[in-house]
């Protein structure tokens, strides 16, 4: 499914729509959550993944499907269009923004081979084009920035991991995850250990320092969403029994303790996308195209205390938690408590 908004027409349409965020909008909370509105709405097309900036002054989205490959970048006040980001030859499945917000690295499809790129955020300038895997699908800094984490295929269905120097970037390792697509790529707080999910359902702890795997678990098949709570004492893992062309039909997300890897609890929330609160007290899903609900849970007890119809495709929260971007096919959402 294609459907495209030609820019010229989003902005005649959306300039006088745009409602500017208040300064001091409380963080969302359990206690808030179903007090959301909608502050922005702006038409885009092909929508696949929404990150903040550090700073939270700035988000940006991957988009494409078949011509309409981009990257584009938004101001989180009001939601005004920045720039898009040129020279993409294929859709765009993640996004991440180095810790300093000097760097925004994609992983794409591309015909050039060029599935890893390297940007600056502010002017749209391709600062790097490394050697990268044959198919790359996740991405993730390190939290001190000194490393680039690439998963990925290294040809079907050899999965893959590599570790880049963001000084040179050049590879520094490269680990193997065999009959994996790696789909998700999360980095502890303290940077020692990266965890990775993908399609075959596994889970794998890995040592950054030797590239061990320190630990393998599942919940199910797919594994293809991971999230880490902002404090690092909780992965929640999406799986996905049964599936369509539209995506998961069937699935769930478990919640493992960090400490010892134990599984403390599953819910049968379908998740195409998962996001923590920074203040870790509040669980974001989307489902979709299948199950249209983007769902907030609490972590204290996982209850759900409040739903959203829509296709939600990613969902990202600003790093203070006072504003929720949420992709749809074809509309990006901004969210704030009024």
């Amino acid at each position: 499914m294609k459907r495209i908004l030609p820019v010229v027409v989003f902005l005649a349409l959306s300039v006088s729509s745009f409602t500017l965020f208040a300064p001091l909008r409380p963080p969302i909370t359990p206690e808030n959550a179903a007090s959301l509105q909608v502050q922005a709405e702006i038409p885009w097309h092909s929508l696949r993944k929404a990150v903040f900036a550090p700073d939270g002054a700035s988000f940006a989205t991957g988009s494409g499907n078949d011509a309409d490959f981009d990257i584009s970048l938004w101001n989180t006040r009001g939601g005004a269009y920045l720039r898009s980001l040129k020279g993409l030859t294929g859709i765009v499945w993640d996004l991440a923004f180095s810790p300093d917000g000097a760097m925004l690295a994609s992983a794409a499809d591309d015909k050039k081979q060029q599935t890893l790129r390297v940007w600056n955020p502010v002017d749209g300038s391709q600062l790097a084009t490394p050697a990268s895997l044959p198919t790359s699908s996740s991405l993730a800094f390190s939290p001190d920035g000194s490393r680039l984490a690439v998963g990925g295929l290294s040809g079907w269905p050899n999965g893959a991991i590599w570790i880049y120097n963001t000084q040179t970037w050049a590879v520094e390792q490269q680990w193997k995850a065999a009959n994996q697509n790696v789909t998700a790529l999360v980095f502890t707080p303290d940077g020692s250990r990266l965890i990775s999910g993908g399609t075959d359902g596994l889970i794998r702890v890995w040592s950054v320092l030797d590239g061990r795997e320190i630990n393998v678990f599942t919940a199910g098949k797919q594994a293809n969403r991971l999230a880490l709570s902002a404090d690092g004492r909780l992965l929640a893992s999406s799986f996905c029994s049964a599936n369509d062309v539209g995506g998961c039909t069937q699935g769930g997300v478990a919640i493992w303790r960090t400490s010892d890897w134990v599984k403390l609890t599953v819910f049968p929330d379908i998740a195409e996308c998962m996001a923590f609160s920074p203040n870790s007290r509040l669980l974001i899903t989307g489902s979709g195209a299948n199950d249209r609900q983007m769902r907030f849970r609490r972590v204290d007890d996982w209850e759900l205390v409040h739903a959203i119809p829509g296709d939600t495709r990613s969902a990202a929260l600003s790093p203070d938690g006072r504003v929720l971007v949420s992709l749809e096919w074809n509309r990006i959402l901004m969210w704030a408590i009024p």
